[in-house]
């Protein structure tokens, strides 16, 4: 009698421990969870576009483990808005939450290791107060600091061609990606003759593309940019000419962040005998212009095969490619180019059992400058 009461008893337990489980799991994926520790009342008041350094500190012999709560209030604008968190010594991961007033989570939490960085870039309400949270991943003993820093971030830019934003030269535009999806388009024409520099600085957490193309539009060349890196580009153009700028993500937005100026040159430098004065490398006498060059066809990739810590990728002859591009990129890494002549090429030392990516494009050689064709479809394999 007595066993079989403890037998029920143990039996009730298990399955009110599976319905709280399966309950906490249908609010998280709902993204409808309360983030139960939350302490709202004593949440710290941070301005925006300034940075907080907190020190977390956790002890193994203690059941809470470290959290600290903030709270913002969003402006007027109908704008984006960006929650950074940098874990600059804490040696386990940190946990960045942002919640509304009634302590809902407004979006996934993102976890961040030591010495890395994740943005949580949201569209908020008008006039609004959130929260963010900061907590230990784990109960695990470590002490140590991180940064925090929520930001307005500027207006969208136009996802076409068709309604591109005309550009200034000497102006500073800043953007934001919010989806994979998401391209932001410019256009520019040129009011003189030569060299027109375009810089990006990526300021998000992911890498960004840059394409450059004619009038069609069709790409005539392109960028990556890093996270925290700096790249411009160099395109020639005559006076009257259109060009088309299109940003877009390498690999996830989440929210990534960017600022683009475009130079246009010196006064000294439109002239129309720049135009038509012969140059030591062009033999025709006439100084081509980067959007009348016709780029390499479209590669196409004809097999991508893994071997024992190898792979091996094959690819079609494109028209006017004199050479190719390979970028190689592991599982959660980043891209690493290469460049031959060849139409295979065969990459060893790879890391066992880990998944590879590949895309190739052909690159035409005039003059001694190089013009970038479109980028193939891109091929996943697993080593083994």
């Amino acid at each position: 009698m007595y066993s079989h009461t403890i037998r029920r008893l143990s039996n009730i337990a298990v399955i009110a421990a599976l319905a709280l489980i399966l309950t906490c799991g249908m609010l998280a994926v709902s993204g409808q969870k309360v983030y139960a520790e939350m302490d709202m009342e004593g949440a710290e008041q941070i301005k925006l576009g300034t940075s907080y350094t907190g020190t977390a500190e956790n002890s193994l012999l203690e059941l809470e483990k470290y959290e600290k709560t903030f709270k913002f209030t969003t402006t007027g604008n109908d704008s984006f808005y960006r929650a950074t968190l940098a874990n600059s010594t804490y040696k386990h991961a940190l946990v960045i939450g942002v919640y509304d007033g009634e302590g809902v989570r407004v979006d996934d939490e993102r976890k961040v290791t030591e010495h890395d960085r994740r943005s949580i870039t949201l569209k908020l309400s008008r006039n609004t107060t959130y929260y963010v949270t900061v907590a230990a991943e784990t109960h695990l003993d470590a002490t140590g600091q991180y940064v925090l820093k929520v930001e307005e971030l500027g207006d969208d830019y136009p996802d076409s061609s068709a309604d591109a934003k005309t550009i200034s030269p000497g102006t500073t535009y800043s953007g934001i990606l919010e989806d994979t999806k998401d391209e932001d388009w410019f256009k520019y024409t040129a009011a003189a003759n030569g060299y027109h520099t375009v810089s990006v600085t990526n300021t998000g957490t992911e890498w960004v593309d840059v394409d450059f193309l004619d009038d069609g539009p069709a790409i005539i060349t392109e960028m990556t940019v890093n996270k925290d890196q700096r790249e411009q580009k160099k395109i020639l153009m005559k006076k009257g000419q259109l060009l088309y700028i299109r940003i877009k993500p390498d690999i996830r937005a989440d929210g990534n962040t960017y600022k683009m100026l475009l130079e246009a040159p010196a006064a000294s430098e439109d002239t129309t005998a720049q135009e038509q004065t012969d140059s030591s490398d062009d033999p025709s006498g006439t100084v081509p212009s980067e959007l009348s060059v016709a780029k390499p066809a479209k590669v196409t990739i004809s097999s991508a095969k893994a071997g024992k810590r190898c792979l091996t990728v094959k690819y079609k002859k494109a028209k006017r490619a004199d050479k190719y591009q390979i970028a190689v990129r592991k599982a959660g890494g980043s891209w690493k180019y290469y460049k031959t002549t060849k139409l295979s090429r065969k990459f060893t030392k790879l890391t066992k059992g880990k998944k590879y990516t590949v895309k190739v494009r052909g690159i035409r050689v005039v003059n001694g400058k190089e013009y970038y064709g479109a980028w193939s479809k891109t091929k996943t394999v697993k080593v083994k």
